[in-house]
């Protein structure tokens, strides 16, 4: 029954192909690491190799080199995993990153000859992305990034591809910090072997803020989606009774066949300067699952 439930879940939310769907999922929008979770899910304030996926121009917060590692499921068989890598090249920062969500066994059925619905046998459903970046700051404030994405998809026979661009731009003013991108820009579609219908990745921009008041930041996003011009809103806020220590919490709009929900999200952070360790919980949207936690592990300036 599980696994019906969630064969189901995966093929209404993550867009699998060859269902005529014209609009991809982007499995970046369950989140890049805890952190960003925790604080509504909004994107290009992580100092570690993360920044990978959010804003490549946030990059330049590596100073040697940084590793993070996410991981999460759903309902027990549904995965979620990203692994990224950044260092300083001392002609700008570089990264790498791969993200994937997952479901193995998924029933596939039949007909037997007494004509009674049979399973008759199962089948593995891939989606990922693999992201290239390069920052460079051109002064002290002012940083640019530009990345790009390799898409993938699979499930059964069918394969999918396509390719993507991001461009960003992050600033430090003092106690303000603004991030500014636009993700998927020049090919904009996942061309499956079958020969069968594309698949549409929308463009994103996405603009923050973060504002810092002793030992409390604030954060704000606005996220306009192309196609629908769906955009969205984020806010949220960190708070730090000691330096290695903080709690987090957010609210965030995210979209489901083009209708805008909402959600709270807490979260914490112990950050040791080394070794950076995060966790977030919000009520799940998936059925039968009533809370989601995330953990995610961030290593800087080794």
């Amino acid at each position: 029954m599980k696994k019906t439930i969630l064969t189901s879940l995966i093929l209404l939310l993550i867009s699998s192909p060859g269902f005529a769907l014209t609009e991809t999922f982007l499995i970046q929008s369950i989140g890049t690491s805890a952190k960003m979770i925790g604080i509504g899910n909004i994107e290009g304030f992580d100092s570690s190799s993360a920044s990978v996926f959010e804003n490549p121009a946030s990059l330049y917060a590596v100073k040697t080199l940084s590793a993070s590692v996410f991981s999460t499921t759903f309902l027990d068989d549904a995965g979620y995993f990203n692994a990224s890598i950044g260092w300083n090249t001392g002609y700008g920062n570089v990264a790498i990153g791969f993200m994937q969500a997952s479901v193995n066994g998924i029933p596939d059925t039949g007909i037997d000859p007494f004509g009674e619905v049979t399973q008759i046998g199962a089948f593995n459903f891939e989606d990922s992305v693999a992201k290239l970046a390069y920052q460079y700051s051109l002064l002290d404030h002012i940083h640019l990034g530009v990345g790009a994405s390799y898409f993938s998809k699979s499930l059964k026979q069918l394969q999918g591809n396509g390719f993507g661009m991001d461009v960003g731009i992050f600033g430090t003013f003092d106690a303000f910090e603004i991030s500014a991108s636009i993700k998927n820009i020049l090919n904009q579609n996942i061309s499956y072997t079958d020969g069968g219908e594309d698949e549409f990745i929308p463009i994103q921009i996405l603009l923050g803020g973060r504002y810092k008041l002793n030992q409390i930041d604030v954060y704000g996003q606005l996220k306009l989606t192309e196609k629908n011009n769906r955009l969205t809103s984020s806010v949220g806020l960190t708070y730090r009774p000691i330096d290695i220590f903080y709690l987090s919490a957010g609210y965030k709009e995210f979209t489901v066949l083009n209708e805008i929900r909402n959600n709270i999200v807490l979260g914490l952070g112990l950050e040791l300067g080394l070794l950076n360790v995060y966790f977030a919980y919000e009520d799940s949207e998936v059925f039968k699952q009533d809370s989601q936690y995330y953990f995610s592990i961030s290593i800087n300036n080794l």
